[in-house]
């Protein structure tokens, strides 16, 4: 019996250590697959992830190009509008005052010393007195949020006094794209 145990040894040895050499490589090529496997995520998320940031800089360069038409359109529309009665102007989303007509420097900037040319490209909390100008831009973003016309009731000073002015608020859209806010105020 220990003759035979003897003659099975090689045998049993030779079984074990290509088991083990098996398990060895089987684990190996498993982790390797689960490596490649992680590799290839982490791959496929840095493409998605170029992509969205490419998305974002054409949207951006669109935006720039859609601000530089309207801009040069609100300059035409300026002229032909600028002697209306009511104040009107449009803005940046960032609230920069792209146009503004004549009686709204007259009634809103002359007040603070400011003329046209003075106003372009100022926000309201530069050029009027702060709670104003702090209120006036809230309500440009109340606007630009809702994505439709506003109503507000705001007080102006006008020729020393404190009025109240109806004020409507718009966002204008391009390409499906908010590029500028829009605004009229009456008394």
């Amino acid at each position: 019996m220990i003759d035979n145990l003897y003659s099975i040894l090689p045998l049993l040895v030779t079984s074990v250590v290509t088991g083990m050499v098996t398990y060895g490589i089987s684990y190996r090529k498993m982790k390797t697959s689960v490596e490649f496997k992680y590799i290839d995520s982490i791959l496929s998320d840095n493409q998605r992830l170029r992509e969205v940031e490419t998305e974002k800089l054409e949207d951006e360069i669109k935006y720039g190009q859609d601000l530089r038409e309207l801009t040069l359109k609100v300059d035409l529309i300026g002229n032909s509008l600028g002697d209306l009665p009511l104040p009107h102007w449009s803005k940046t989303l960032e609230g920069k005052y792209l146009f503004a007509n004549k009686r709204t420097i007259e009634v809103f900037f002359e007040p603070y010393g400011h003329s046209y040319g003075s106003i372009m490209g100022k926000t309201d909390v530069l050029l009027l007195p702060k709670e104003i100008g702090e209120i006036s831009t809230l309500n440009d973003k109340i606007t630009l949020r809702s994505k439709k016309e506003c109503k507000f009731v705001e007080e102006l000073v006008v020729n020393g006094k404190l009025e109240k002015w109806n004020v409507i608020r718009f966002p204008i859209f391009k390409g499906g794209y908010i590029v500028a806010i829009g605004g009229v105020a009456h008394s």
